[in-house]
Formats: structure tokens, sequence, C-alpha cells
């Protein structure tokens, strides 16, 4: 859709949630990074949407985390659906 939000906005905003809340069942100076992040676009957005970005932390190993995440409007139409993986990595 043109003059649409950008899929790379929404990926970005489910890339930050997933990594807050893998965080946040960790130690609390533990660094992740993604290892990997699919995106599927629900619906369109637009400019002035307010969207909220909702995580959900699925499996942990030690070092590896799987999560989903999920996007709406303020009116609580679906958006995106994300699936993400995240590895815990130590300081050198």
């Amino acid at each position: 859709m043109a003059g649409g939000i950008h899929g790379g906005l929404i990926a970005t905003l489910v890339d930050m949630a997933m990594g807050r809340a893998v965080r946040a069942a960790l130690d609390e100076d533990a660094k992740t990074v993604t290892l990997q992040l699919s995106v599927t676009y629900l619906n369109a957005a637009t400019p002035g949407d307010v969207l909220h970005a909702r995580a959900e932390l699925g499996k942990k190993g030690s070092r590896i985390a799987m999560l989903e995440a999920d996007v709406t409007d303020d009116e609580g139409t679906d958006i995106a659906h994300a699936a993400g993986t995240f590895m815990v990595v130590e300081d050198d």
C-alpha cells in the first residue's frame, strides 16, 4: 500500500520487543543477538497509527531462545505476527 508504514519499521518494532522479552528472562547484564526473524504482515498500518507490540518467550535453552510477537493498532487490528530466535552472547 503506497503511503503505508514500511514493513522494515514493523520488523524493527517486533525485533526490539522480542529482545526486551528475552532479556527480561535472563540476568540483568546479559546480552542477546537476533539469529533469525520472520515477519508475516497481516494488515496495513498507516502514518499516525499507534502500534503495539507484545512479545512472548516460547522455548529457552541455555543459549538459544525462541519468541513470538504480535503487532496491533489501537483498534485491536492485527498488523503483523513474528517469530524470532535469539542467542545469549557472553562477554569476552
